[in-house]
């Protein structure tokens, strides 16, 4: 009980900055970074990209498209199960936030293709889910399991990617 008062004591201290109607503005257009539709968008570019560019396959944009959807129906099936209410609406959706989820599993393979823009990456994923918490959308616990979440799912996904990765193109006999 003493753990979701924490949650709702620091709700209120970021929700408070959405008063401020510059804040508010702000963190109402970073919010769009976590949404799936940005994800699809900046999966595309990056395909393109990938594909015209460097003349490779496109690697990430596969990364981006499998960590973004799998967080995502994850985040779903654990709101529907949990059935947390948000905040303002109370909506029983709320935990865990999939927005959140969205921005660090993109934060994630996005460092992994460009690791000294990493730094941006994270900032801008944790800035989505201090966003969902001024707009009233989610408690900061909900951000952060779905910051926990989308990281996890895209680590285990390019684990997996990498290494898949490298059993084709280096097959080892394998032993009977």
């Amino acid at each position: 009980m003493i753990f979701f008062n924490w949650d709702k004591i620091v709700f209120s201290f970021f929700y408070n900055w959405s008063t401020h109607p510059i804040v508010a503005t702000g963190f109402g257009l970073l919010t769009y970074l976590g949404d799936g539709l940005f994800a699809l968008l900046v999966t595309v570019a990056i395909w393109a990209w990938e594909r015209r560019r460097l003349k490779v396959p496109a690697q990430t944009a596969r990364a981006l498209f499998w960590t973004c959807l799998s967080s995502g129906i994850l985040a779903q099936i654990i709101k529907h199960l949990v059935r947390r209410p948000r905040p303002l609406t109370h909506t029983p959706t709320s935990f865990p936030s999939g927005h959140t989820a969205t921005a660090f599993a993109m934060a994630v393979v996005l460092t992994w293709r460009w690791p000294r823009l990493g730094w941006l990456f994270w900032l801008l994923a944790t800035l989505v889910g201090i966003s969902r918490i001024v707009l009233g959308q989610h408690y900061p616990l909900d951000t952060l399991a779905g910051a926990l979440l989308g990281t996890l799912t895209a680590w285990g996904y390019l684990r997996w990617a990498l290494r898949r990765r490298k059993d084709h193109t280096n097959p080892q006999p394998r032993e009977e």
